[in-house]
């Protein structure tokens, strides 16, 4: 019985082997379920229709939610707990909105922010750092920005500033105009009055020794 059976999976047609996958060209408008300034299901109206009791209708247009909605109620249950509100000052910083350096620099001006609090500093400026739109931006100012703030923390706190100026150790990683940008900052901040514990680690970034 056994030879029967493998007999016959050898006289088996073979399966047909599934077609190899194609990325669609979204270079042709025909592969795009909705496209931005085109007129298709994405870009029609989305408003409700309220029906009343009384069978009157209203329209509802159908308006976007707020995206800081969530943020701005975390505010307002943490506000007297400085520890939990590092958080959102964290969070805050880091949002990719496009104010950008403006909404940084109103977080360190907040009347809720300790500029004397390291983990109150390291939110803020941390949060800088990981908001790659911002602080990576093409004309440099973020780089700038956070070079100014490393060197002016380093006059009240060298321990926090040196680990804040950390951020630039992998500035070689980067693409050229970056490496330039970011080799700009340090030198800034290297030619400048800085503490012992924030000029090690600023000339370890630049390679000297």
């Amino acid at each position: 019985m056994r030879s029967v059976v493998i007999a016959a999976l050898l006289a088996a047609p073979a399966a047909a082997q599934a077609p190899a996958y194609v990325a669609p060209d979204y270079t042709q408008d025909a592969n795009w379920l909705c496209r931005p300034g085109r007129a298709d299901a994405c870009g029609g109206d989305i408003a409700a229709t309220k029906v009343a009791a009384n069978g009157r209708t209203t329209i509802i247009a159908n308006a976007p939610a707020d995206p800081k909605a969530a943020i701005d109620c975390f505010y307002d249950r943490w506000q007297e707990r400085p520890v939990i509100l590092d958080a959102w000052f964290g969070l805050e910083a880091a949002a990719p909105f496009a104010d950008g350096l403006a909404r940084v620099r109103r977080l360190l001006a907040h009347p809720r922010f300790d500029p004397a609090a390291p983990n109150s500093v390291r939110a803020v400026l941390g949060g800088l750092a990981a908001n790659a739109p911002v602080f990576h931006a093409a004309d440099g100012s973020g780089y700038a920005f956070m070079a100014d703030q490393i060197r002016s923390l380093d006059q009240r706190n060298p321990i926090t500033a040196s680990r804040m100026a950390k951020v630039f150790s992998r500035w070689h990683s980067y693409g050229p105009s970056r490496q330039q940008l970011m080799r700009t900052a340090l030198e800034r901040l290297q030619a400048g009055e800085l503490s012992t514990n924030s000029r090690e680690v600023v000339d370890q970034c630049l390679g000297d020794r």
